[in-house]
């Protein structure tokens, strides 16, 4: 099967270009370096290849990480709420939140009005241990950035806000699951 060969009119100036002119003029000879997905999805993969080592140097999973680290923002937090900031599944944030108790570096505390409902909360020994990996991954953050100005990287967040609330208007739209969400 032959490659399909389109002709594109020349690219607008950045000045005059249209949100659809500009994702089109992004197109190149190179398709995945402009596919969202894939760059996104391989610039974690590549993160992660990156700040492995220093979870690992810690005993701590990429997972573990991501759980104590929405639990230190804020809890405290119900298993629940943990799953709509990690990009796992419920049943692994479960296991990941088991796997955190059992190393003494969050606890759970019962609601009395509803059982059912458990806070999570960091521990003192889980708290000592987020903030100096937190200090640690900050270091990592910098160092990935350290080619890039405070306005571009201020943008590039902005920007990845943006998308991201794209992404939760189109999800609300369509009916998609959000990560943690029944597939029912």
């Amino acid at each position: 099967m032959g490659k399909i060969v389109t002709k594109a009119a020349p690219p607008k100036t950045a000045r005059t270009r249209k949100p659809a002119a500009a994702a089109a003029a992004v197109r190149s000879e190179r398709p995945l370096e402009s596919n969202l997905s894939y760059r996104l999805s391989f610039i974690s993969f590549m993160i992660g290849r990156v700040t492995g080592p220093v979870l690992a140097a810690h005993g701590l999973t990429n997972q573990q990480w991501k759980v104590l680290s929405v639990i230190a923002q804020v809890a405290p937090a119900t298993a629940q709420e943990v799953t709509r900031w990690v990009t796992l599944d419920k049943s692994a944030v479960s296991r990941t939140v088991r796997s955190l108790l059992e190393l003494n570096l969050i606890g759970r505390k019962l609601q009395v009005e509803d059982a059912r409902n458990v806070h999570l909360f960091l521990t003192p020994k889980g708290n000592t241990l987020q903030q100096r990996i937190a200090q640690q991954m900050g270091a990592v953050q910098a160092d990935l950035l350290r080619d890039v100005s405070s306005a571009a990287a201020a943008s590039m967040f902005e920007t990845l806000r943006r998308v991201e609330d794209r992404i939760a208007a189109r999800i609300a739209v369509d009916g998609a699951s959000q990560p943690g969400e029944d597939d029912a």
